[in-house]
C-alpha cells in the first residue's frame, strides 16, 4: 500500500496565519484548503508556502501532536 505524504505549509485566512501539515496534493502555493481538525473546519485557508520536506502521514501526524503538546505545556519550563 502506498503511503500518503504530507508537507508542512504556511496558511493564511483573513488576518490569521498558521502552520500545518497537510496532504501533499493540496500543498501548492495558492491552493485553498480546509483544516478538518480545527475549531472552524469549514474555514478556507490559502497556502502561502509549502516545505520541500515530505513525511508519511503517520510521521506528520506525530509531529503535529508534538507541536500541540509543546504549545499546551509552554515553551519555558517552570522551576
Amino acid at each position: 500500500m502506498k503511503d500518503d505524504f504530507f508537507r508542512q505549509c504556511v496558511l493564511k485566512s483573513e488576518n490569521f496565519e498558521t502552520v500545518a501539515w497537510i496532504p501533499e496534493r493540496g500543498a501548492k502555493v495558492g491552493y485553498q484548503v480546509t483544516l478538518k481538525d480545527s475549531d472552524e473546519p469549514l474555514r478556507l485557508w490559502t497556502v502561502l508556502s509549502a516545505s520541500s520536506m515530505r513525511l508519511p502521514m503517520q510521521e506528520a501526524l506525530e509531529k503535529a501532536r508534538e507541536a500541540i503538546e509543546f504549545k499546551r505545556r509552554g515553551s519555558i519550563a517552570a522551576n
